[in-house]
């Protein structure tokens, strides 16, 4: 069996046909980016088992997590890029991964974490939707401050997904693709979950301590991103609140029959309630029915020992398949689902109007903190400036109208 792995890459030049090429064919791959700079063009980061598709059941070797940061609204330049990432960098390997580069695609920024190659593909999914949401919200902590207005795309937290090159041309943004950080760093999915992601590892100390953890690495507050929400987006969001909450509920409540089967389960012949929903949402946002399945499957791995049976996950995916269900609505499954008000401070799309007052409150009282320290600090550079000023021997008057401050504040701040 060949051992050879390929990439793929594609062109809006090239109506987007994707191209294989072996992963070490390095010359002909710069050839490829070089006779396409004008134009869109991206690539996979990670490695593919043979030349035929990029989907995720072909995945050979999971290279690296990449996190999409985009500004929906307007795109943001170069500069503002840079900025930025100044102010992330603080963060490099405290609160969140330190990344092996930034790209900066024009319109927003490509965040790639390097992780050692893995084939692990469920805990891959499970380890990268949980650093965009982990991303969405120190970057959300920043917005105000640099102001712009990024924030992750959950559509592209994807293994088998193509990225833009560095180096070509964004058609639409006008600009090019261009490398703003790199580093060495590189880290195991094991070691991303140790360092940065506790939500993620097995918490038995009780229902208070284990929410004040997970808590910790939820999104962005609901006010700042709902606006930009699209059927399909709002599908990943709601996908992902599924995994988040059967890792909350297997971790720490549950550990009798019922870890899908939430609230009235009299008729031991229900359909699976969590398992249903995940997989209806999936048929919803994939065009594969294969990709369904594989999600499926791989979601009620996490159950480990509480696992329904191959039998059971198979009969709920043909329920799923062969019927016209429309999208579940959130209400629907916080109902269904029983899922509390302390389950929803966790989620993103599955939560209730008082949980939206609730972060539109914290989301609000942030603003102003940031507003506040913004004041003080430019209140603290131009007291600098005066004193300054009147070390040199200049007037209070002369200070007071250099600086557009009163003659008294002048004075205070001098004498």
């Amino acid at each position: 069996m060949s051992k050879d792995r390929y990439v793929f890459l594609a062109t809006k030049q090239d109506n987007w046909q994707h191209k294989p090429f072996l992963a070490t064919d390095h010359a002909g791959i710069e050839q490829y980016i070089e006779q396409h700079r004008t134009t869109d063009t991206y690539i996979t980061p990670n490695e593919f088992k043979d030349r035929t598709t990029n989907t995720k059941d072909n995945i050979a070797l999971l290279k690296h997590i990449v996190v999409d940061l985009d500004d929906h609204w307007q795109g943001i330049n170069l500069q503002q890029a840079q900025a930025f990432i100044g102010l992330l960098a603080d963060r490099f390997n405290r609160d969140i991964p330190t990344p092996q580069r930034i790209v900066y695609s024009g319109r927003g920024l490509h965040y790639y974490v390097r992780i050692q190659d893995t084939t692990n593909i469920a805990l891959y999914d499970l380890v990268s939707r949980a650093i965009e949401r982990l991303m969405d919200r120190v970057v959300g902590e920043y917005n105000a401050m640099a102001q712009v207005r990024l924030h992750t795309d959950k559509s592209a937290v994807n293994g088998n997904r193509l990225y833009r090159c560095v180096g070509t041309y964004n058609t639409e943004a006008q600009a090019y693709a261009t490398g703003v950080y790199a580093s060495g760093a590189s880290y195991t999915l094991e070691g991303l979950i140790e360092s940065f992601l506790p939500d993620l590892t097995p918490i038995t100390t009780g229902k208070t301590t284990a929410q004040a953890v997970l808590a910790q690495s939820t999104g962005m507050q609901f006010r700042q991103y709902k606006r930009e929400f699209t059927a399909q987006s709002w599908r990943y969001a709601a996908i992902d609140d599924l995994k988040q909450l059967q890792t909350w509920r297997n971790d720490t409540l549950l550990v009798q029959d019922g870890l899908y089967h939430i609230g009235n389960n009299a008729n031991a012949h229900k359909r699976n309630n969590m398992l249903f929903y995940f997989g209806l949402l999936c048929k919803h946002a994939f065009n594969d029915t294969q990709e369904v399945l594989e999600s499926m499957q791989a979601f009620n791995q996490f159950y480990g020992n509480h696992a329904k049976s191959e039998a059971e996950v198979e009969a709920t995916y043909k329920s799923v398949i062969n019927h016209a269900y429309k999208p579940p609505k959130a209400a629907t499954m916080i109902d269904t689902l029983q899922i509390s008000a302390e389950e929803m401070q966790l989620l993103k799309v599955l939560i209730d109007k008082a949980e939206i007052r609730r972060r539109n409150t914290l989301y609000n009282k942030r603003v102003r903190q940031n507003k506040a320290a913004q004041r003080a600090a430019n209140k603290a550079s131009i007291k600098a400036q005066a004193q300054a000023m009147h070390a040199t021997g200049a007037s209070y008057r002369a200070i007071a109208d250099q600086l557009n401050i009163g003659l008294a504040t002048a004075h205070r701040w001098c004498k």
